[in-house]
């Protein structure tokens, strides 16, 4: 067997990473990347049903009944898509408010399903935020290792 293969090829286009975000607004809105969007096929008449994973990290389902009040309804403002879970985020003690830490959602589809729809994993990281210096330019920004 040869160790190079056609038949074996990796294809890049296949693994071409989007970046498929939620972000945590000052709001407590949990605002989704266009690219998230897309791949989680948001409508403004959709809802989002949210699973704690209990450890950071979310599991949601879109759902295409806005008017299910076990979801969160969604909201489209120009091209980016909102659900408001500040109610849910404050119970969780997460504080979107201050200027020290941003809460970022990587989205990625799985192959579970729930009720034939798909499941969608959330994993949490924390981002420092930018901060300005005396001097003017911008601070630097990093993923940080954050207890919640």
């Amino acid at each position: 067997m040869a160790l190079f293969s056609e038949d074996n090829l990796v294809d890049a286009k296949d693994f071409s990473i989007k970046k498929c975000k939620a972000t945590i607004q000052k709001t407590g809105r949990l605002g989704f990347s266009s690219s998230a969007a897309e791949l989680m096929q948001l409508e403004p008449s959709s809802c989002l049903l949210v699973s704690d994973c209990g450890d950071g990290n979310l599991a949601v389902v879109v759902w295409p009944d806005a008017s299910d009040n076990r979801g969160f309804p969604l909201h489209k403002a120009t091209e980016y898509f909102t659900a408001d879970l500040k109610g849910f985020f404050d119970k969780k003690g997460i504080d979107y408010t201050g200027t020290d830490f941003t809460y970022i959602y990587d989205i990625v589809m799985t192959d579970e399903r729930f009720q034939d729809r798909v499941v969608y994993k959330l994993t949490k990281r924390v981002k420092k935020r930018r901060v300005k210096v005396e001097s003017g330019k911008v601070g630097e920004e990093g993923d940080v290792d954050k207890e919640e």
